[in-house]
């Protein structure tokens, strides 16, 4: 099913679509209860090991 009009999408600043995006890891957070400070953590310890991936 197509969806009919001018434009299914709009142009978006690199900072509007930020904000678009955490908007809507906020709502992800609060409907499924999601706490991902732990993996957060993980990710940007691993993204800084000068060692690489293991």
């Amino acid at each position: 099913m197509a969806i009919e009009g001018a434009a299914a999408t709009v142009p978006l600043s690199p900072g509007e679509r930020l904000n678009g995006l955490n908007h809507i890891a906020e709502l992800r957070a609060k409907v499924f209860g999601l706490n991902i400070e732990s993996e957060l953590e993980r990710f940007i310890k691993d993204m800084r090991d000068p060692t690489g991936y293991q």
